[in-house]
């Protein structure tokens, strides 16, 4: 559905605005319309594509690498994203000179090679640079030196360059860039329908906490239940990351490390957070406690049959960006592969019933107390 509403006017030139669900598949079909758009007979830059993180960039690019392999290399493309153990500014400078088709980035590291330079290098050359997309571009937003990168960024581009905004939310912030740098005329505003998120496979429950101070071990209580049904691994979600560090010890901790626990949060850097994700897929980590960094679109990392929001989430998109998390449960036994329901559960105070309230009515799914 997703593809029928938003290709053909990124083809046609159109600046596009473009609001649909989380994993409805509009990431890919900005990437079918932007190769859809590249000229192969000119060895030049032709399109930037910027995603929130420097993890979300990395999945992007391999997801972009994967649909351009029929080409056997005829349409080039390159990661501009940074990070431990990633290309430093000067190389990725140096590689954008080579002339990639598509170039894939984050925020920062796009303004550094394509804006302003570095180390006494010049920028790469834009002068053929027909379009700019902003992916998930309502997280870009969040970000503190978004409202001097972005037109820095723009800035440095051809006159006309068509932008290209993708979100799942249509914040005041996201509106308002939309206004100031793409204007009233030419735009196109799509909205992709939002498709009923409900799964039968999926169950999604409350517990209702009675007292506050003590959630912690409503949560115990729950991963200890839920070891005891084959659940083997969970994600566990709060809404700041202030508590994640307390919350991961007391987990291992109380359960004398059935439950062995880690976090997963913006401030521990993206080469701790690569460990981290190889530990969980690995099996190595049981639980990992996060806030929703994890839950925009980090796709390296595994599904799981379990996942738990210690705090409820403070919008609906943000329960079902979270909830995508989990998926069926399935296990060999003597021989047979046997699959059983996944469960999203909530853990509720007092305060937050209307809010779940809201959640339930407005996300269409049935929860269970």
């Amino acid at each position: 559905a997703t593809q029928k509403f938003t290709i053909a006017p990124i083809i046609q030139g159109f600046n596009s605005l473009i609001q649909a669900p989380y994993l409805s598949g509009k990431t890919t079909s900005l990437l079918i319309a932007v190769l859809q758009r590249t000229n192969l007979n000119i060895s030049k830059t032709q399109a930037l594509i910027l995603a929130p993180t420097r993890e979300q960039a990395k999945h992007l690019h391999q997801v972009l690498k994967s649909m351009t392999a029929p080409t056997q290399g005829n349409i080039r493309t390159h990661l501009c994203a940074g990070g431990i153990g990633g290309s430093s500014a000067l190389d990725d400078i140096k590689a954008a000179r080579s002339g990639p088709h598509i170039v894939v980035g984050t925020l920062g590291r796009m303004c550094d090679v394509f804006a302003s330079g570095r180390g006494g290098y010049n920028k790469a050359d834009v002068s053929r640079v027909e379009m700019v997309a902003f992916d998930d571009f309502g997280d870009v937003v969040a970000f503190p030196d978004f409202s001097d990168r972005v037109p820095a960024l723009i800035r440095a581009m051809p006159r006309g360059v068509q932008l290209v905004v993708t979100s799942s939310t249509m914040t005041p912030a996201v509106l308002d860039f939309t206004n100031k740098f793409m204007g009233s005329s030419h735009v196109k505003r799509i909205h992709v329908p939002h498709i009923d998120p409900s799964n039968t496979k999926i169950v999604h429950s409350v517990i209702r906490v009675q007292e506050p101070r003590h959630k912690h071990m409503d949560l115990i209580r729950l991963l200890m239940s839920c070891k005891a049904k084959s659940f083997d691994q969970a994600i566990v979600f709060t809404n700041t990351s202030r508590e994640l560090e307390w919350l991961a010890d007391m987990i291992s901790s109380s359960t004398n490390g059935v439950w062995q626990a880690a976090t997963f949060h913006r401030e521990s850097g993206p080469g701790q957070r690569s460990q981290v994700v190889q530990n969980f897929n690995s099996g190595k980590v049981k639980v990992l406690v996060t806030s929703d960094l994890l839950g925009r679109g980090l796709s390296d990392m595994r599904q799981v049959s379990l996942v738990v929001h210690y705090n409820v989430p403070v919008a609906p998109e943000d329960y079902m960006r979270r909830s995508t998390r989990c998926t069926v449960r399935c296990e060999v036994d003597g021989g047979a592969k046997r699959c059983g329901k996944g469960m999203v559960v909530s853990l509720v105070t007092e305060e937050e019933r209307e809010m779940m309230s809201i959640i339930e009515m407005a996300a269409g799914v049935g929860i269970d107390e």
